[in-house]
């Protein structure tokens, strides 16, 4: 039995026969169909429908009691968006048009064809459901307003536009048809995504399913791998896989849009203050910036630190599992990569909630109590050995949820990609330093106790940093006032329209447009050479 019944109200089975009513219910729920309920007596029928919401009728015409088609006239009658479908062993035309003209949906004859009434019952479902729908926009577009606006309250937004797709998410939100939501990276679809599920009313929780899928690739590349290698040799089994990635990666690549030149998401509106003081937002720092700050280098060497940490820990883990478990190795590998997978979602709910700075503290401290407790489990505690490497994996994903998301609260979104990119250089630098210092240290040491040790002393150490590690000044701050702009004026060429004034911050100018309550900071792309909306260039 489904956790969600489908459809949302039950199919009303109308029958005298007992064996028709099972063989009817039977293939419905087989063809998941599984929200049924059924009636033998016809004089319960009315009642029914009074107390039941009910999607679609199966009805049957010779009855006792009440006539089919008696029962018809009244259900059109009094319950007309109710579609009703007509089953009966009567083959005469005559009376299947009667059925017809009095309101009926469809008309199968007995013995009946499952995939007939399957059919049927499919089609008067989504008939019943888009009737729905038309009415709830009918209501939306005359009242222009929403029936449950505490679903909306993630997305903050005061556009007519966005009223209006608001209205259709709650048309739309308990059909049973599958919703596409389509746009750039950052519009805003996963709350979307949730809305739709709250309004739903399904049971279950919303699960977001984004960079996961990255890290579950070990779970079927290992098995996969082993039984290509073992069918067609090593060098086939590579030149299946690069095919076959090529085909997919290339193909999926295809269906990817860029978003539009210059586009820049929707932020949140900042709350209203009272003081007369300025209200700056996080300000998008260009490359050439970050890396004169010291954030960027924190970021870098936490960054560096758990990636390298965890991959001196995967390889080591991966050795002795194939000690401990031989053939069976592959579940150790498939742990860790389910242990990846879900660190990356569950760090990213988890930094929502307590911020970036805390996430970031537990994950790197945890991560190094695992590694420490790798001292103290031998090669043949197989169960200890397995739940290490699925914490590890889980610790190591969440780098890969955390850093970027940091990336972004320190430099800002404007220049996410080439900064995180910087960023990012450290896990694989940290992934070709780490493995091989612990190399170093097992020849000469004959354990890895002691690199174990050297990793845990930095993941405790890059734990303590993230409390020190904090967005830099804007550059505007540290802007030097170089010179006043007044209306009227030219300044290099330039005809000033709006007062204000110019700083230096040893790339590019800046101007800052002034009014009476706060600063409005506008950066100029080189005040020397291109047009913009403070100055513009003259003879």
């Amino acid at each position: 039995m489904s956790v969600n019944p489908h459809p949302s109200h039950p199919i009303l089975i109308v029958d005298d026969e007992a064996a028709i009513l099972l063989a009817i219910d039977t293939a419905l729920q087989m063809a998941g169909l599984s929200n049924t309920l059924t009636c033998q007596d016809s004089r319960r029928v009315m009642d029914l429908l009074a107390r039941h919401p009910v999607e679609v009728m199966l009805l049957d015409l010779t009855m006792p009691h009440i006539d089919g088609r008696e029962l018809l006239n009244r259900v059109t009658h009094e319950f007309p968006e109710i579609p009703v479908i007509i089953v009966t062993g009567a083959v005469d035309v005559e009376t299947a048009v009667l059925c017809m003209k009095s309101g009926a949906f469809d008309y199968v004859i007995k013995p009946v064809e499952t995939d007939r009434l399957v059919s049927g019952v499919n089609r008067a479902v989504s008939f019943r459901e888009l009737k729905r729908e038309n009415f709830a926009l009918k209501q939306h577009i005359l009242t222009d307003t929403l029936e449950k606006p505490e679903a909306f309250t993630s997305i903050i937004t005061n556009n007519k536009k966005m009223l209006s797709i608001f209205q259709y998410i709650e048309s739309i939100a308990q059909t049973s048809q599958p919703v596409l939501i389509r746009g750039e990276t950052g519009v805003g679809k996963e709350l979307i995504a949730r809305t739709l599920h709250t309004l739903s009313k399904l049971k279950g929780l919303f699960v977001a399913v984004n960079v996961a899928g990255f890290g579950l690739a070990s779970v079927y590349i290992a098995p996969l791998a082993n039984f290509l290698i073992a069918r067609f040799d090593i060098s086939n089994a590579m030149m299946i896989f690069g095919v076959a990635f090529l085909v997919v990666v290339c193909g999926l690549a295809l269906l990817l849009v860029n978003p539009p030149e210059g586009y820049k998401p929707v932020e949140k509106e900042p709350k209203k203050v009272t003081t007369l003081r300025p209200v700056i937002k996080t300000e998008d720092f260009p490359p050439s910036e970050i890396i004169k700050t010291k954030t960027f280098y924190k970021l870098w060497f936490m960054f560096f630190v758990g990636s390298g940490a965890g991959l001196i820990i995967i390889g080591s883990v991966a050795g002795m599992a194939k000690q401990s478990l031989g053939n069976m190795a592959w579940i150790v590998v498939a742990l860790l990569a389910i242990g990846n997978a879900s660190g990356r979602v569950v760090a990213g709910i988890l930094s929502d909630k307590i911020g970036r700075t805390k996430t970031l503290f537990t994950m790197l401290s945890f991560q190094g109590v695992i590694i420490t407790a790798l001292i103290f489990i031998g090669e043949g505690q197989a169960f200890l050995l397995v739940l290490a490497a699925t914490l590890i994996g889980f610790n190591y994903g969440t780098n890969l949820s955390l850093f970027p998301s940091a990336t972004k609260d320190c430099f800002g979104l404007k220049n996410f990609g080439t900064n995180y990119g910087l960023v990012f250089s450290a896990w694989g630098i940290g992934g070709f330093i780490f493995p091989r210092v612990s190399q170093m240290i097992v020849a000469q040491t004959g354990s890895p106790e002691a690199a174990y040790i050297m990793a845990a002393f930095l993941l405790f150490l890059s734990a303590g940093m993230t409390f020190f590690t904090k967005a830099p000044r804007s550059l505007r701050e540290k802007a030097k006032i170089i010179g006043h702009l007044e209306p009227g004026q030219l300044y290099h060429g330039y005809f000033i329209y709006q007062p204000g004034f110019v700083s230096e911050t040893g790339t590019d100018a800046a101007a800052v447009q002034a009014n009476t309550s706060s600063a409005v900071v506008k950066r100029i792309p080189r005040l020397f050479g291109k047009r913009n909306g403070t100055a513009r260039k003259t003879g």
